[in-house]
């Protein structure tokens, strides 16, 4: 999800205890302070609080909107466990619905498009089975790349699901996708990467060297020149 439908999301929440404003608190200015000059926290004091009802065509918006969502096999998955939530659907429900939409996450996690097509060289052992030689002739198949952008929305809505969840399916599921399983189905962008590091809760030198293989190479070689220059310091020590 992204920032302003973060926003959307919290406003409709909000909603659902909207209230109609019917008469304003009344105030009254203390110790010679007035509106005009005052500057303390405590120069006037309410003497009438607000009169409020419930906004009833609000909150019934408010609460259709959100169920709109919740039912909608368009929103992400998060948006639709916020959603729930927030109309109160109960926990045993959501974890149930929460279960089966993770495989269709881990479907997308590692999805994939075809960019045009390519020659792979297929073997014929058939002829050997008789004594000729092998048969090798070229087939033409589809050429398959990642799907980016499909695997980054996937793993923003499945950190947002462990944000809200702290579902150890999920966290799992993360897991994978970070590489904590040597996995590597899931290590398809430094970007997916970034997300689930970040959802875990992993420092972000952790997460630099998870995605940035000459950082760890640098890092290495550092470490070794350390190591002997601690070690020649030792030795130049032990040698007076």
């Amino acid at each position: 999800m992204n920032v302003e439908y973060k926003k959307k999301l919290l406003q409709l929440k909000s909603d659902l205890s909207a209230e109609t404003v019917i008469k304003q608190e009344e105030i009254e200015f203390i110790n010679g302070y007035n509106e005009f000059t005052s500057e303390g926290p405590h120069c006037w004091e309410v003497t009438k609080p607000k009169i409020t009802e419930p906004d009833t065509k609000t909150r019934k918006a408010a609460e259709q909107e959100l169920r709109t969502i919740y039912a909608s096999s368009d929103q992400p998955y998060s948006a639709r466990y916020f959603a729930g939530q927030a109309i109160g659907i109960g926990p045993t429900i959501l974890s149930g619905e929460l279960v089966s939409w993770l495989p269709d996450l881990q479907r997308k996690l590692h999805a994939e498009l075809q960019d045009g097509t390519k020659d792979e060289w297929f073997t014929n052992e058939s002829n050997c089975n008789f004594g000729g030689p092998e048969d090798n002739y070229p087939v033409t198949v589809p050429n398959m790349v990642p799907d980016s952008e499909t695997r980054q929305s996937a793993a923003l809505d499945l950190a947002e699901l462990f944000l809200l969840t702290k579902s150890d399916e999920v966290k799992k599921l993360l897991k994978i996708c970070y590489g904590d399983f040597g996995d590597e189905i899931y290590r398809n962008t430094k970007t997916v990467v970034k997300i689930a590091g970040k959802a875990l809760g992993y420092s972000s030198l952790r997460i630099l060297l998870s995605t940035n293989g000459l950082a760890v190479q640098a890092l290495g070689s550092i470490l070794v020149l350390v190591a002997i220059g601690v070690g020649y310091g030792l030795h130049k020590l032990v040698s007076k």
